[in-house]
């Protein structure tokens, strides 16, 4: 596999400038309708004239995302455990520099840690009228082992989906796959593969992780797998590596050991 993009601004170093200390911004709102699953909204319904990033930081870790300012509302996970979070509307000014739009500080209860793993956010972003998620419900109808659901679509997935060698020059630090796309298109990165693998689980039911890091199985890549939970533990999976073993008709273990894996982003 050709060496992966380092998705989402793995590699970008920024300098954001504070603009507004909880400051009422016209056309953006941040709102807290959705803590109690884990998330944090944003809306933006005024055009900025720069690209626009939204950054949610907690005990010194940072996870930035690209804001879309069409009207539309995105959610963003608080998936660092309860506490105090900040959260920051930052826009471009040139080059790598930020000036900060509007903050806000949420506080997140502590809970399971597998609510958030259940939703439809900005990384994992899926309906209930997807193709993709249709397929899931149609591939666990009838089925109430969280165990059997994992199976029949990791056997969906890892039988149907190519990698895309060629997308990888195609591609921006600001992209996100877009599930449906995938369904149709039958190929991806494995960010893609992680994606599409947490949205049709997610949709029906089963906690699962997007992970983003490095993997002993692909060494010195840049690399996208999932977490599922079953039996009261996560177990790592990794599609895309079992998917071109499998297609070549060689044997792998749908679950993976946690220590060929080197994570550092979770979804």
């Amino acid at each position: 596999m050709k060496k992966m993009l380092s998705m989402l601004f793995l590699s970008l170093v920024i300098t954001v400038s504070s603009m507004s200390s909880f400051a009422a911004v016209t056309g953006v709102n941040i709102g807290t309708e959705a803590i109690q699953t884990g998330m944090v909204s944003l809306r933006v319904s005024q055009d900025f004239e720069s690209k626009l990033l939204f950054l949610v930081e907690k005990d010194g870790n940072r996870y930035m995302y690209p804001v879309y300012d069409d009207g539309s509302t995105n959610y963003f996970p608080l998936q660092m455990g309860g506490g105090d979070y900040l959260v920051r509307l930052m826009e471009n000014v040139e080059g790598n520099k930020f000036k900060e739009i509007v903050r806000k500080t949420v506080n997140l209860n502590e809970t399971s840690g597998r609510e958030i793993f259940l939703q439809s956010v900005i990384e994992v972003n899926w309906s209930e009228n997807s193709p993709a998620v249709l397929k899931a419900k149609s591939l666990t109808k009838g089925m109430t082992s969280d165990s059997a659901k994992i199976k029949v679509i990791y056997d969906y997935v890892t039988s149907n989906y190519k990698y895309d060698y060629n997308k990888i020059s195609t591609l921006t630090s600001s992209y996100i796959p877009d599930i449906d796309q995938i369904y149709y298109d039958e190929k991806g990165i494995c960010y893609d593969y992680s994606a599409l693998f947490a949205s049709m689980l997610r949709s029906v039911g089963v906690p699962t992780k997007m992970v983003k890091g490095y993997s002993d199985l692909i060494p010195d890549q840049y690399h996208a797998w999932n977490e599922v939970y079953v039996n009261g533990t996560w177990q790592t999976v990794d599609t895309t590596y079992d998917a071109a073993y499998l297609q070549a008709n060689k044997t792998v273990s749908m679950y993976k050991s946690s220590v060929l894996f080197d994570a550092t982003k979770i979804y």
